[in-house]
This record gives C-alpha cells, structure tokens and sequence, in this order.
C-alpha cells in the first residue's frame, strides 16, 4: 500500500506531493506491476491537480512505456474539475476502474478537502480485489461473469468462439455443434430465466422458445449487464496450472506467499491462444479460475457389437444432425430416446422413409412388434448388428430391420477439459464414459484447489438459474462474505471422495449418474444460496416456482410417447412467485419457418 500525501492552500505543484510505501509489494509475477500503478496514480494527481485547483480546463496527456491503454484512459482526466477530495478520489478510481485496476481512497477522518491523505489497496490483501478469470461466455460463463461483476470484480472472460451465445448459437451446416435447425427448448422460458432478468409470462408469446430466441435473451442479459466488456472472443485457452499450494491462515501470513489468493488459495495460471491467424499467445496468473466451457462438444459413443465391423451404412452422432431434410426417403435408427434422441426421431419422420428408436426404457412389446406411430417405430435397446448388417433389439423383439441407411447415436455426451492435461498440474479425474469429473466439493470447487470452480457440471436441472446460484456461491467463497466459508481441505477432499463413489445423490446411484440432480436440484439450489449468504424468502419463492412449473412440465412431457407429437410444447406458463405457483395458458404451436429457422 501507498500513502498519497498533498496540501492545499492554492495552486498545488509537484513540490506539493509525498509518497511514501505502507508495506512491501511481494506480487512481483503479476502482470499489472503495482510500482506501474502506483507511478500512474501518481501522474495522475500530478498533472490534474494544478488545472483543478485553478479551475483551468488544460488538456495534458501523457505515456509509459507499454501503457497505451493507461495514457488513453487518463487523457480525459486532465479536462476534468475537481476542487473537493472527494470528487478527486471518485476522479481516480473512476479511470482505475476503466481498466480493471482497483483502488481504494479515502480521506481520514478530520481531514479538510484540499489537504487530504489517499489511500491506495495495493497489497492490503482484506482490500485487493480478486483477479478471476472464467473460461466460456455462454450461458454458464455470462451468469458467472455477472455474480463476480456484482461482487464488485472485474472478470477476464476468455471465449473460444468468434462471438455470443455458447452452445446456443446455431451454425448452419456446422457439424462439430450440437445445436441444430429445428430445435425447440423442451423446457420453458420461464423456468430457464436468469434471477435478475424475467422471460415469458406474458400470455403472448410461446413458452417452449427456439434455440435463436434463446441466443437473444442470453445476447440481451449480456448487454443489459455491461457483460461484453469482460469477453474477449476468439481466445482458445490450451493450459492451466496451478501456482503453489493453498495456504490457510491468517491474512498477513497469506500476504507473504506470491503464489496464494486473497484468501489463501493457490493462484491459477491460464495460457491461450488467438484462434485468428497468425494470432498471439497470452498467459496470466489469475486469484481464481471458473471453468464454464460447457459439456456438449465430446460426444459420447455407446459400445454396439458389430456396428464397426458390419454395418454397411452411414453412423453419426447427434451432434452431427442439422435438418431432417437430409434423410429423405431413408431408413434410419436413432440410438437413445432422451431428449435429442425423441426431437431428432420426430424430425426426421416427417422425410424418412421408416425412423427406428431404440429406447432402453421401451415397455414390453406384444407379441414382439414395434410401438408404431406412423413410420416411427419405438424398440427397445439396440444389443448388436450381425454380419448381414441387420439391426438386433433386447426384449424379444421381432423385427430386425437390415435395411437402415443410416445409425445416429443420441447418446450424449462426456465431460471434456482440453486446458486440463498431462502438461498441467491440477489433479482431475475425467473418464470419458464415465460422466463423472472429480474431486469435486458440492460438484462446484475443485476439492485440494478451490481456486478452480467448474459451474454447470450437473444435468437433468433448469441450467440458467442453477448457474447464477453457482456463480454467486464461488463470488461470495471468494470475498469470504458469506457466513458458513467452505471447510478445509481435508474435509473438502472427505467429502468429494464420498459423492465420487455413491455414484450422486440417488445414493446408491451409477458412475454415469454422480453429476444427476433432476428432483435434487431444488435442495441444491437452496445449498448454494446458503453458502451464498443469501437464502431467503424471495430466494425459496423463485426456487419453490420453478419446482411447480418443472414438475407440470415433465408430467406432461412424460405422457407423450418418445418421438410422438410434442403437444407439451404448445402449453404457456405465467409465473406466481408469491405464491409459489404458476398459470397456464394453452397456445396452438406456431408452424411457421421461424420456428424452424
């Protein structure tokens, strides 16, 4: 920390100003030296403070070597009057903050305008703000960006792709997305909505929105937040590393290890890339990493005796499909009847010659005939493909269909963290198959290195809501202003070990199921707001409505046959918080391009 000395009685000059060190700068690895900032404080009050004083409108600028961006930022100051401390102090920290450097001033008590002391946070760790980046600025990195920008942080998002909406950002024709032409949320609008920015319930539009209106409401959240100034699209991170061990104790003992965060944690180490040509290389040390890179990019293959061997037709992933138009007059099989698998099936019918789903969950079928719907065919799980090339199914099954064009496995999808490596020091368990990500502590902070938080991890949830409890839990660990701080490592470790081996909360689960909330998300969302600091009524109102429309909605869906009319989709909801309630509102499903645009 510095202390800025000046004294008033006129026109202030440079003989005028004293600074003197409060205590050493042991940060010597960061990449904003704090000698820099305090030499730019410095300029700052040095040049302005005559022309303020004085009350002239003077224009000065100035440079540093490699602060461009500094010598913009403060050119503005020079035309500014300020005849008050305080309007000096708002002056300074207002063109700080302009570019992410955080300072605190403030006058002493008893102390006059015009002959003020100014403090500035450099080392004082209890004042430093903490440095985060997150990696991803979709969904979950926009919700996380937004809870740590609350929390008075400025976040370094860092965004693979060249512009918004993560996952939602449909590409025509691109094959390495899942998203694709037709697709409708299966859940609605109102229930998806982000805490700070209601959607729907207007009784006007449809409930169950397209993937581009969704990519509009998460463009909108952005710009009406003041998001898009922390994102740099176009910036792959390929490394993480972390910076020495966690230490706990007391603050001054933090103070004196380079490599701790404002509260002890290890510090994180990130390197990335421009994706453009000829792009640069970047890597800076950070207080805390959240890792929201999403888990729908390294699709998930299941084990199909002699579909590699026999089959004679063409095999894709979900992730592969765009329009059912490319499957007209085929025979085709869809492996899996989730979600994608049921949408996909039903699209694809209305240009298909014959549509297969293979679902594991299929009833018993009498006298072993297919559940038809038109030219959709629901069989149970596919068990192999002989040397015919012909299609064999579980559960006395009489049909063996030898004619499919086509296999599109809608089998998922496994967790996948490229930064995360043999190169990098960080220990994680991630197996593809598995669907499991470990040691994790409450499926969020990583359980030796809590420093690292990986938001949006679980499924079967409402994920929008689930990440912004899950970014305002990490922002409020980090500036340690929720009441209940997390345990200590080896409880952390305890803990992470128990929910990796119960296979989840349906204990005892599967290994594929440990990151499976579906009725447990509630509670969940309730923990996170506890260790928020944050759970109240208005917290348990909107978690209790979106648990009424969640339930509504499944029971609906779940009465349809997979792959058969989506009729649920035509149902709007108004939300009741105070109530903890909803209205519906029953609409004809627009058939029209936009819905399949």
């Amino acid at each position: 920390s510095m202390m800025i000395r000046f004294d008033g009685g006129g026109a202030c000059g440079r003989d005028n100003l004293s600074l003197s060190p409060l205590a050493p700068c042991p940060l010597k690895k960061r990449k904003r030296a704090f000698d820099t900032f305090f030499a730019l404080t410095v300029l700052v009050l040095f040049v302005d403070l005559p022309s303020a004083v004085e009350g002239t409108r003077q224009s000065t600028s100035f440079r540093l070597p490699d602060r461009e961006a500094s010598r913009a930022a403060f050119s503005a100051v020079a035309h500014r009057r300020s005849r008050s401390f305080s309007d000096l102090s708002t002056m300074v920290e207002d063109s700080f903050a302009s570019h992410g450097i955080s300072t605190r001033l403030c006058a002493r008590s008893g102390v006059s305008d015009g002959d003020g002391v100014m403090f500035l946070a450099g080392q004082d760790e209890d004042q430093r703000r903490p440095s985060v980046a997150v990696i991803g600025a979709g969904a979950a990195g926009l919700a996380v960006a937004r809870q740590l920008q609350s929390f008075g942080m400025r976040p370094v998002v860092l965004e693979k792709d060249g512009g918004p909406g993560g996952v939602w950002n449909h590409v025509p024709g691109d094959r390495t997305r899942p998203m694709y032409k037709g697709l409708r949320t299966n859940l609605p609008r109102e229930v998806m909505a982000f805490r700070e920015k209601p959607w729907g319930g207007d009784e006007t539009g449809m409930s169950y929105v397209t993937h581009k209106e969704v990519c509009d409401y998460l463009d909108d959240y952005g710009k009406e937040f003041g998001l898009n100034e922390f994102i740099s699209y176009g910036c792959k991170v390929t490394q993480l590393t972390i910076e020495g061990k966690e230490q706990e104790g007391s603050s001054a003992d933090v103070s004196q290890n380079i490599n701790c965060s404002v509260n002890g944690w290890s510090r994180v180490t990130l390197r990335w890339e421009e994706t453009k040509e000829n792009g640069q290389c970047f890597e800076e040390t950070f207080d805390c990493v959240c890792v929201c890179n999403g888990h729908y990019a390294a699709p998930s293959s299941p084990h199909i005796p002699g579909l590699r061997e026999h089959f004679k037709g063409k095999v894709l992933h979900s992730i592969e499909y765009d329009d059912p138009k490319d499957f007209d007059g085929l025979n085709v099989l869809c492996v899996g009847a989730r979600a994608s698998g049921s949408d996909l099936a039903r699209e694809i019918s209305t240009f298909a010659k014959h549509v297969y789903l293979s679902d594991t969950a299929c009833p018993e079928l009498e006298e072993g005939d297919p559940i038809a719907i038109g030219n959709l065919f629901r069989v149970p799980r596919t068990v192999s493909i002989d040397s015919n090339s012909a299609v064999h199914f579980e559960k006395g099954c009489n049909v063996s269909p030898g004619d499919i064009d086509v296999i599109i496995l809608c089998s998922g999808y496994d967790y996948q963290f490229p930064f995360i490596n043999s190169d990098s020091n960080l220990k994680l368990s991630c197996i593809p198959g598995e669907r499991k990500v470990s040691p994790l502590y409450e499926q969020l902070w990583h359980a030796e290195h809590p420093s690292v938080s990986f938001v949006g991890l679980p499924h079967a949830i409402i994920p929008f809501p689930l990440f912004e409890f899950q970014g305002r839990a990490v922002a409020a660990q980090l500036v340690r202003s929720a009441a209940d701080p997390l345990p200590d490592r080896e409880e952390r470790i305890m803990a992470a070990e128990r929910d990796a081996e119960s296979g989840g909360p349906n204990d005892p689960g599967r290994t594929q199921d440990t990151h499976f909330l579906g009725s447990h998300q509630w509670e969940y969302c309730r923990k996170m707001a506890k260790m928020a600091g944050e759970y109240d009524e208005n917290a348990e109102n909107f978690i209790a409505t979106n648990k009424a429309i969640y339930d509504h909605s499944g029971v609906e869906r779940k009465g349809l046959p997979p792959g058969g009319p989506d009729t649920y989709r035509s149902t709007c909801y108004v939300r009741d918080e105070q109530n903890k309630s909803f209205k519906v509102v029953s609409t004809k499903i627009k058939e029209s391009a936009e819905c399949t645009a």
